[in-house]
Parts: structure tokens; sequence; C-alpha cells
């Protein structure tokens, strides 16, 4: 059991994790999934209750203690530090020495030689900051692995990988288990569960609800699990929202060179919604930070509603209306200390300034429509967004590009680490907001979500648009088809 200040968060778990096991943990945001861990972890203290590793009761008092008793966890925030080397992140606190001086040549060869066995070719020299988030994720990973431990706990491991690199990820996973390494996996992409688990663990307010073999399971049984009702995953079209491809578009952007081998041009409608498919670097994320100003050296000519248009950074963008959904929202979208009102109205400051004065009614008004329109769980719009679940965080997101009043909305992979009843509430507003007359770019690392909700999907390779697949009433989009295309 587990408490804070009084309030129960888990609830008499019984969990037994058996050796060389892959074992799954699920459950919404809020179930207690990672308090649970943090408990396993050393991070938080049990409440109630005995632990046990092969057969001896321990208890941590902090996460040196659980180290030693060979559980490392790998955590869904990274602890990484950006100006370091990707080798002096790995073995940080632990660099190997020849006396007093630190063993550089031994700690890159030790780092070098953990990147491999995961599959991935990183500089250890690299600087840590220079890498894309998904890169730093692995190298959050090889951290833990390194440590040789007899238990390893992954926390939401692939949230920022591409298929190519969680394949690589579930390559290593299988490998330690190969080693008699024990795994907790947490993850809220329930097919990586049937993909790799052998057993899973349903939690739900801070009870266990089920556990059994994943072969034993089917996805309606462990989703039903997991919310307590039948979910109904169907997007709601509107059938009023005609997408007049004959018209003037939204948006257009001619002769984008992003280093392929031919020059990116496309369209974007009213009322439509845009995918952007491809595997991990294949060049998506280079056009939508063209697009809004983050990598504006990127030669293009740029129309709005038939208008030319210059964006050099991101306060250009928001001046046309156009306002972006980041990868990376703790980082990118949103401060965390602070509450969902001063979030939600973070883009619309300048209005609601009046001379010396602040529009403090007037925003609190904004910030609790959005609360009410997107479904965001919370009992007052004062409260801090780090208290936020991963889902309900990334709606006051959606709520801040939403209060811009945006004719374009661009949303980079919005459903990382988000539980399965908020997935599908964030791709019906972006489907929503659609239909309203609006556009959509959309990118996601999970071609299913696209074929979910596409009006068009463009498919990237090489860093250029290798095919086009538009939705028809006759024509059903598939995620095969994506991901074949993709391949």
């Amino acid at each position: 059991c587990k408490d804070f200040g009084g309030v129960q968060i888990l609830k008499n778990i019984d969990f037994e994790l058996k050796k060389g096991e892959i074992h799954g943990i699920v459950g919404q945001n809020g179930a207690g999934k990672s308090v649970f861990m943090k408990i396993l972890d050393g991070v938080y203290k049990k409440s109630s209750g005995r632990m046990l590793i092969e057969g001896k009761e321990v208890s941590f008092q902090s996460p040196i203690d659980a180290k030693k008793a060979g559980i490392g966890m790998v955590f869904q925030e990274l602890s990484l530090i950006p100006n370091l080397t990707v080798a002096k992140n790995i073995f940080l606190n632990r660099e190997p020495r020849k006396g007093p001086i630190i063993d550089d040549a031994k700690m890159i060869k030790s780092s070098s030689e953990t990147l491999n066995s995961l599959g991935i070719d990183i500089n250890p020299k690299a600087i840590l900051k220079d890498l894309s988030i998904s890169y730093k994720q692995i190298v959050e990973i090889a951290k833990v692995v390194s440590h040789n431990c007899k238990i390893v706990i992954m926390d939401e491991p692939t949230a920022s990988l591409g298929q190519s690199e969680a394949k690589l990820l579930f390559d290593t996973v299988k490998k330690l288990k190969e080693k008699s390494i024990s795994i907790i996996y947490i993850s809220h992409h329930l097919k990586e569960i049937f993909e790799i688990c052998d057993r899973v663990t349903v939690l739900r307010d801070g009870q266990k609800i089920l556990t059994d073999e994943t072969k034993k399971l089917d996805m309606s049984v462990l989703v039903e699990a997991m919310l307590g009702k039948k979910i109904v995953q169907t997007i709601n079209f509107n059938p009023d929202n005609i997408i007049d491809r004959n018209n003037k578009p939204m948006l257009e952007v001619k002769d984008l060179n992003i280093g392929g081998t031919e020059k990116i041009s496309f369209k974007l409608w009213p009322g439509e919604v845009l995918g952007f498919a491809g595997l991990l670097g294949a060049g998506q994320e280079k056009i939508i930070q063209s697009i809004f100003g983050i990598e504006p050296k990127l030669s293009k000519e740029l129309f709005l509603q038939g208008k030319k248009v210059t964006i050099k950074k991101p306060e250009d963008s928001l001046k046309y209306k156009i306002t972006m959904v980041p990868e990376d929202r703790q980082t990118h979208g949103l401060i965390v200390d602070q509450t969902i009102k001063d979030n939600t109205v973070l883009s619309i400051l300048d209005k609601l300034k009046k001379f010396i004065f602040f529009k403090e009614k007037k925003a609190r008004e904004i910030s609790k429509k959005y609360v009410k329109d997107l479904n965001i769980a919370t009992t007052s719009i004062f409260k801090k967004i780090r208290l936020l679940s991963g889902g309900n965080q990334q709606k006051v997101v959606i709520a801040k590009n939403l209060a811009a009043d945006p004719d374009v909305m661009i949303l980079n992979d919005p459903n990382v680490g988000v539980d399965i009843g908020s997935k599908k509430d964030i791709l019906q507003l972006i489907r929503d907001f659609s239909d309203s007359g609006k556009s959509s770019i959309f990118i996601s690392s999970e071609f299913e979500e696209l074929a979910r909700i596409c009006d068009r999907v463009l498919v990237m390779k090489n860093n250029i648009i290798v095919k086009e697949f538009i939705r028809k009433e006759t024509e059903e989009l598939t995620e095969s088809m994506i991901m074949h295309a993709a391949q």
C-alpha cells in the first residue's frame, strides 16, 4: 500500500515477477503504475506491505538501495545532463578511473559496447543536447542496462521511438530475458504488451484488477479491465464537412528542400487532416519545423490562403495563425510548475492585457471553457501542470493552441505517453478541429492513428514524399497500407 497525506494511492497490490520474465504493467494515467514502480525503485517508501527479492525481504530508503539489490529503472522523464557527452551520461557518478583520473578511453569503449548491444549507432563522444529526443531516450535505456541489473523496470521506453528503433529495443529486451534478467515493462501501447510480454498486470484506481498470461488474453479484455467498461474507439467524422480540393488551399508549400533527391510540394485544404507518415528520420519533422519557423533556413515558398508569407521564427507562425503541439510537451509545450490557467492562456497573453492591467476574469473563463470542452480531469484550473497525468497535460497543450484561434494546427506525435482513453479523446479533438473548417497537419509514430482520422496521408522516405493516400468513401485507409509504403 501507499498513501500520500492520508490519501491512499495503492491498495493492497500483490505482484509477482518471475526470473527471466517480461511482465507488462498497464493502466490509464493515474492508475498507480508510476507510484508502484517508484516504490520498487526506492524513490518512494511503501506505507505498508512486504517486498521480497529471491525470497529475501528488502526495504529501500533510496534508489541507491534498489540498485544495490539489482533493480534499475528507465523513467519516462529523462534523467540526463544535456551538456555532457553520451558516455559521461551513461557512467554518471560511476566513471571508470585510473587512480584519481577518469579513464575516458574505457568509458567510451564500454558506452559503445552498451549502445551496440541495443543495436543503435550513437557516437559516445556526442554531446547529449545535440541528439534527437528519440536518441536521448535510447541513451537513458543504455544508462540503466549498463548496470547489469537482475530486474530492469522500463516506464514507457518506446514513447519517443520510431518503429524501427522500437523493434531494436524489443530485440534487446528479449536478449535480457535470455540472460535470465527480469523486465517490468510499462506501456500505453497495448500492441507492445502482446508482442513481447509473457504476462501482464492491469492496475485501475490503485488496485490490481488482473494478472494473466498475454497469450490467454486479447485486446478487448485488456482495455475493458483498464477502463472498467467497454470503450468505443470510433472517431466521428462530420458528414457536412466536404473537402473541396478544387478550391483555394488553406496552406501551400512549394519546393521545400530538406535534403532529399527532390524538393517537396504539397497543399492543405480547409477541413482537412493531413497526415505525414514515415520511419524515424524520414523527414516529416523537418517539414513541420520549416513551416513553423524552427528551421527557417530550409528553402521553400509558403502560401496561406493564396498569399505568400515568410516565416523565420515561431512568433511569425503565430502571427499567421499557425500553432504547433510539440513532440516533447514538458520541455516545449508547457510550464509544468505553472497552473492549467496560466498555461492555457500563454498563447494569448497580449490579448488579455489592457494597458498595465491583466484580464484575469477573462483568463479564468477561457481556461474553464477548455477544461470542460476537452474533458481535462482536474479539480481546479489552478492545479499545477506537473500534478496532471500525461493525457491531461497533453490536453492542456491542445487547449493552449486552440485558445490562439489558429487556422492551421500542427501536431507532432501528440499521443506519446498518453493513456488509451485520452488518446481517443485527443484524436477526436483533432478531427473536430478540422471538421469546423480549419486545417490540421498530423504526425504520429502510430500509423493506426493516421489511418483513423486523416483525410490524406503523405508517406516519406529519405526526405522525399513517396506515396499519397486519400480517404475515399469506397476505399478504406488502413494502417497496413501506410506501413507497407513507409518500409
